[in-house]
C-alpha cells in the first residue's frame, strides 16, 4: 500500500447518519426556516465530536485579567461517493504487459 492510499483509509474520519422529522405543513408548506435549523442541528449531532480533532487551540499568555485563545481549522470534507471513488481509483490492480 502506497502513502496515499494509507493516509486515505488511516486518516479519514468517516462522518454519517440519517434522520427522519415530522413537521408541521400548514396549508402544504413547510417553512423553510424549520428545515434550515433542523438540517444545521443534524450537522453539529452527526459532525461535532470531530472538534477536538480538526481545531486547533491557542492559549496565549494572559493581560489584564483577559486570555486571547485563538481557534483555527483547515481540513477537507467531500461526500463519501467521491471519497469510494478516489479509493477505487487509487487501488486498481496495474497489470505488466507480460500478463
Amino acid at each position: 500500500m502506497g502513502r496515499k492510499e494509507e493516509i486515505l483509509q488511516d486518516n479519514v474520519y468517516v462522518v454519517g447518519g440519517k434522520l427522519k422529522e415530522n413537521l408541521d405543513a400548514p396549508n402544504g408548506v413547510v417553512y423553510s426556516m424549520d428545515i434550515e435549523a433542523i438540517r444545521d442541528e443534524f450537522f453539529n449531532f452527526t459532525s461535532g465530536y470531530l472538534a477536538s480533532e480538526l481545531v486547533d487551540v491557542k492559549k496565549n499568555y494572559p493581560e489584564k485579567d483577559t486570555m486571547d485563545i485563538e481557534f483555527k481549522t483547515d481540513f477537507v470534507v467531500m461526500r463519501r461517493e467521491h471519497f469510494d471513488e478516489l479509493i477505487a481509483l487509487d487501488m486498481e490492480v496495474k497489470v505488466d504487459d507480460n500478463g
